[in-house]
C-alpha cells in the first residue's frame, strides 16, 4: 500500500524538521537531563531521513537566480565552518549544526512552498509556545529571556501565515491563542530587539503596497545603516549626546540605552584588528573572551571570527536577497507579504543578536527557514506571473 495516498510526503517532511527543531531545543531546556552528545544521534537520523524524502520525491525549482544565491549561500557557509583556529578545540557540535541548517536552508530555497505544510507549523508552534510559557509559569518566573523574546517573535512568523490557510474554527481559535501567548512572552521578556522587530515587521506588512516597489532600497539602506550604527553607538558613549539619551530612555523605560554591547563592539574589533587577523578574522572557534564570548551583532561576529572576507561574504548574500524584490513587486500574495516583512525584522535582529550564525541552533534554524521561504515564495510569484504573460 502507498502510505503518500494516505499521507503525503510534505507531512512527513514537516515532521521531521519539527523533530529536528524539537532536539535541537531539549538542549536549551532546564527539564532534560540528555547531553548534547546524546541529542546529535537522533538529530542526524532525523535529519538524513528528510534528505533522503526530499530526494526521491520533489523537483527543485532551479533558475539562474536560485543559482547565484545557492553559490553564494554555499561560499559563506563554507568559509565560515572551514575558517578554524586549528590552536583550538574545535566544536564539532556547532560544525554539525549549522551544516543541518544550512542544507534546511537550501532546501526551502529549492522547494519551500511546496513541502511546509503550515498548520502542522501551527500545531507545533502551539505546543513549543505553551511548554516555553508554563515551564516559566511553573518555576514562579514570569520573566523571560531576551532569547526567549526572539524566539517568540520567531514564533508569530508560522502562526500569521497559517491565518490563510483553510482552517477549522477549533484551529483558529488555537492559532489565535498561540498569537496571544507569544506577543505575551514576548513583553514579559522585555526583549527590546524583539518588540523592535515586531514594530519594523508591522510598519513592512501595513504599507506592503508602496514599500514592495522600493523593497531592494529598504533592505540595502538597512544593511548600510547597520554598519554604521556599530561606530555611531559606540562613539555616542563617549558624549554628551549619548548620555542625555541614556538618561531619556532610563527615565521611560528603567532600561539603559548602553547595555554593555558598546563595550562587545569596541573590543571585539580593537581585539581583531591588532591580533593582525583582521582579513580572515579569528576563525569560527575562536569565541570573544569577554563578556561571556559573545558580541550580540551579527555583523561584529563575523567580523571578528571571520574577518573582513566573512563580512564581504555575509553583506553579498544578503544583497542578492533583497534583489529578489526587482521581480515581485506587482505581487500581493500574502505569504510573501508576509515574510518580506518578517525579513526585514530579522534584518533589525542581527543588529542586537548574532543569532544567523550564533550558537543557539533552534532560533538559527527558524531564522534561516523563514529565509529561505522568502526565496521560494519570490520564485513561485515570478512562475505565476512568466505564466499570465505567456
Amino acid at each position: 500500500m502507498n502510505i503518500t495516498r494516505k499521507f503525503p510526503i510534505s507531512h512527513l517532511l514537516n515532521i521531521f524538521l519539527v523533530l529536528a527543531l524539537f532536539f535541537m531545543s531539549l538542549e536549551f531546556s532546564a527539564y532534560t537531563s540528555l547531553t548534547t552528545d546524546l541529542l546529535i544521534i537522533p538529530l542526524i537520523f532525523t535529519f538524513l531521513i528528510y534528505i533522503f524524502l526530499l530526494i526521491r520525491d520533489f523537483k527543485f525549482y532551479i533558475n539562474n537566480k536560485n543559482i547565484s544565491i545557492i553559490t553564494i549561500s554555499f561560499i559563506f557557509f563554507t568559509y565560515y565552518l572551514t575558517n578554524i583556529d586549528v590552536s583550538n578545540e574545535i566544536d564539532f557540535r556547532y560544525i554539525l549544526y549549522l551544516t543541518i541548517i544550512f542544507f534546511v536552508y537550501i532546501s526551502m530555497i529549492l522547494i519551500g512552498d511546496k513541502i511546509i505544510v503550515f498548520p502542522i507549523w501551527m500545531i507545533s508552534i502551539f505546543v513549543f509556545s505553551s511548554i516555553l510559557f508554563f515551564t516559566g509559569v511553573l518555576n514562579s518566573q514570569l520573566h523571560f529571556a531576551n532569547s526567549n523574546g526572539i524566539l517568540a517573535y520567531l514564533f508569530l512568523y508560522f502562526c500569521f501565515i497559517s491565518v490563510k490557510d483553510p482552517l477549522n474554527n477549533f484551529a483558529k481559535v488555537v492559532n489565535v491563542f498561540t498569537i496571544l501567548l507569544n506577543i505575551v512572552i514576548i513583553l514579559l521578556s522585555q526583549s527590546r530587539t524583539a518588540i523592535l522587530a515586531c514594530f519594523f515587521t508591522l510598519l513592512v506588512y501595513i504599507f506592503w503596497p508602496k514599500i514592495k516597489k522600493h523593497y531592494t532600497k529598504l533592505t540595502t539602506s538597512i544593511l548600510f545603516f547597520s554598519m554604521m550604527f556599530i561606530f555611531v553607538y559606540v562613539q555616542l558613549f563617549y558624549t554628551d549626546l549619548g548620555m542625555m539619551i541614556n538618561d531619556f530612555i532610563v527615565n521611560y523605560t528603567g532600561k539603559n540605552f548602553f547595555s554593555g554591547r558598546h563595550l562587545a563592539w569596541e573590543l571585539a574589533i580593537k581585539d581583531v584588528y591588532s591580533s593582525g587577523n583582521i582579513i580572515m578574522g579569528m576563525g569560527n572557534n575562536y569565541e570573544f573572551l569577554r563578556l561571556y564570548g559573545y558580541t550580540h551583532n551579527l555583523y561584529v561576529q563575523v567580523l571578528y571570527q571571520s574577518g573582513l572576507i566573512g563580512i564581504l561574504l555575509l553583506v553579498l548574500l544578503l544583497l542578492s536577497m533583497s534583489f529578489l524584490s526587482k521581480k515581485i513587486i506587482n505581487h500581493d500574495g500574502y505569504n510573501l507579504r508576509i515574510t518580506a516583512s518578517f525579513f526585514i525584522g530579522i534584518l533589525v535582529i542581527q543588529n542586537f543578536e548574532g543569532l544567523l550564525i550564533y550558537n543557539i541552533s533552534t532560533i538559527s534554524l527558524l531564522l534561516w527557514i523563514i529565509i529561505g521561504l522568502l526565496i521560494a515564495f519570490s520564485n513561485k510569484y515570478e512562475i505565476k506571473a512568466k505564466k499570465c504573460i505567456d
